[in-house]
């Protein structure tokens, strides 16, 4: 899943549901199933000036307004940012017999320059990076899984494997190098601010360094686990983590904190005041104040909960393992003894048109009640046991 903001607009590429969607005033707008199926990391720009929606491995354009199919792309592209006025920066892969990804700006099929990410050492002299591991990367070629950004002070590509953050400005000339550790499972992320770059390091998605550089060299600004950061207005930082969303200052100190939305966070995206952070079910618009965050969150699918009581605990619960599987957003459900000596068994964020499917197997496995409910993120944690729908 990929995520976009502005402040006004939300666009979520979601590969899961293979969706487009848009989102305005707390309501989807639009949406559209691509014909070429999203891939997981869905290389995504949006240029709401020029009504463009790029998004896919060959990105394909759709309208800005409502997520409307406009024409299919035909480049391979591996990420994707906006630069404006309809013009993008892309990572693309590999040419036949090299190992190092390019970048590139300007329009599929008919970029402006190019620049093959090897060797730019050999442009400018790299300085003293940050990583979460020590260890030395067998090369520095960008390649494999990088990340692109995109921001009125640059362009910023990062290689967490091989532990290289590039700063280029539109035209693509290198203005900033860092090297540092590099090693599977790092994910390394960079946003040019006025202050350098504002990077993150994760290893395996978990532990996770925040820090700034600049040619003085790397500054940590927070340790914490599963987050990244992103730069707000007037140098604050966001950074959205796996329980909690928190404003810190440019020196790192903490100026405000929200909850985080329910479920795992895939896709964040910041413009100044405004954080959209994409779950599987929903969207979360987060508002900056002086000394407050704001909290509104979007389903992005009328989803269901789906209840069941049983005589005893069931033993046969295969097709409804199936079920699940195919139809439930959190891939799982909930298994307890009800307070009358019956067993409960909640499905819980069921997708639309799915319930019957669900309540199927269910009466398969010896339900002898099912209720299908409308699902609420802020219900019970045992809805049928407590609550105004307690069974």
């Amino acid at each position: 899943m990929e995520i976009w903001t502005d402040g006004t607009t939300i666009v979520q590429a979601c590969d899961t549901a293979g969706e487009i969607r848009v989102f305005r005033s707390g309501a989807c707008v639009g949406k559209t199933t691509p014909e070429r199926p999203l891939p997981w990391k869905t290389p995504l720009a949006v240029d709401p000036a020029a009504d463009r929606i790029w998004a896919g491995r060959h990105a394909d354009t759709y309208r800005f307004a409502d997520a409307s199919p406009w024409e299919a792309g035909g480049d391979v592209v591996l990420r994707l940012a906006a630069l404006g006025d309809g013009r993008l920066a892309a990572v693309l892969p590999p040419r036949a017999g090299s190992e190092a990804c390019r970048l590139a700006v300007g329009l599929p099929g008919a970029w402006e320059r190019e620049v093959v990410l090897a060797d730019l050492h050999d442009i400018r002299d790299p300085g003293v990076g940050m990583a979460m591991t020590g260890d030395r990367p067998v090369s520095r070629e960008v390649g494999g899984d990088p990340t692109l950004t995109a921001t009125a002070h640059g362009i910023v590509v990062a290689d967490g494997q091989r532990g290289v953050v590039a700063h280029f400005d539109t035209g693509l000339d290198l203005v900033g190098l860092w090297y540092a550790g590099g090693v599977d499972e790092t994910e390394l992320l960079g946003y040019a601010t006025a202050h350098g770059v504002l990077a993150t390091a994760r290893w395996a998605a978990r532990d996770t360094l925040v820090f700034r550089l600049t040619p003085d060299g790397p500054r940590k600004l927070l340790a914490d686990y599963g987050a990244f950061a992103m730069p707000a207005d007037d140098d604050r930082i966001w950074v959205v983590g796996t329980f909690d969303v928190n404003l810190l200052d440019a020196d790192g100190t903490a100026i405000a904190k929200a909850s985080g939305p329910r479920g795992l966070v895939q896709a964040a995206h910041a413009a100044g005041t405004h954080c959209a952070i994409g779950t599987t079910t929903t969207v979360t618009t987060l508002v900056a104040a002086a000394d407050g965050i704001t909290t509104t969150a979007t389903p992005v699918e009328e989803l269901t909960d789906v209840f069941a009581v049983f005589p005893s605990e069931p033993t046969e619960t295969t097709r409804l393992s199936a079920a699940v599987s195919q139809h439930n957003h959190s891939y799982g459900y909930s298994s307890h003894e009800g307070p009358t000596g019956t067993h409960h068994i909640v499905v819980p964020q069921v997708r639309p048109g799915r319930d019957a499917d669900v309540a199927n197997a269910l009466h398969a496995a010896g339900a002898i009640v099912v209720e299908t409910h409308p699902h609420h993120d802020g219900a019970p944690r045992r809805p049928c046991c407590e609550g105004p729908l307690a069974l």
